[in-house]
């Protein structure tokens, strides 16, 4: 796949506000790409990443020196050699994917496309099913990991053994946990009866306790 297929893919998704037109977007955007590793170096960067967020891969080039490879300018030192490799890949691509490739060096993309819109679009893409996502966000929670969500998906073509690889991601010592937000409930009696049943749960453990213990 050609980076300027993804770039205008970008390009795309900055037009649109809308969040199902974004999800077909990227869904078409997955449909065409065959190659795991592929899959996974893209999802990296929708996210404005070359790797998960939680390696310390950071591109280390700030707004002045970027400036710097634009104009083709000379310094000292290793922000020289970036500015050098910088400014010969700026011209050997188009004008939009050049704008896209700045962005993602100063951390800038913001397409305004979140994790779970790319979560949905992968379980699109390899199940034409967005109810899957409810898998894939467990997995995410686990890893923290897209492009490892991706990969395994692309890595096991047939549709069971995919959803079964997915299911067989796990914590891994040294890897965080994605953190996740509080369930939101549809009204003030679900939440009284939510939480009652929190509180029985939390004597009954109690009354174990005791019982044990005497």
């Amino acid at each position: 796949m050609e980076f300027a297929n993804l770039a205008r893919t970008f390009e795309e998704l900055e037009r649109t506000s809308s969040r199902l037109t974004m999800i077909q977007l990227v869904t078409q955007l997955f449909s065409s790409i065959e190659r795991p590793e592929e899959i996974q170096q893209v999802c990296y960067l929708m996210q404005g990443r070359v790797a998960p967020f939680y390696e310390a891969l950071e591109m280390g080039m700030a707004d002045k020196s970027v400036t710097k490879s634009i104009a083709q300018t000379s310094g000292k030192g290793a922000v020289v050699h970036k500015s050098a490799r910088l400014a010969d890949l700026l011209t050997q691509v188009d004008s939009v994917s050049a704008k896209y490739v700045v962005r993602i060096l100063l951390g800038n993309l913001r397409m305004g496309i979140g994790d779970a819109a790319v979560l949905e679009a992968l379980a699109k893409a390899r199940w034409n099913d967005a109810k899957k996502r409810k898998l894939l966000e467990g997995a995410y929670h686990k890893t923290s990991d897209l492009g490892l969500i991706a990969r395994t998906l692309w890595e096991h073509p047939g549709e069971d053994d995919a959803e079964l690889a997915i299911a067989a991601l796990d914590v891994q010592v040294g890897k965080p946990v994605h953190s996740q937000l509080a369930e939101r409930l549809p009204t003030t009696e679900a939440i009284i009866a939510r939480m009652g049943t929190v509180v029985a749960q939390y004597k009954y453990d109690g009354l174990r306790a005791q019982i044990h213990k005497d």
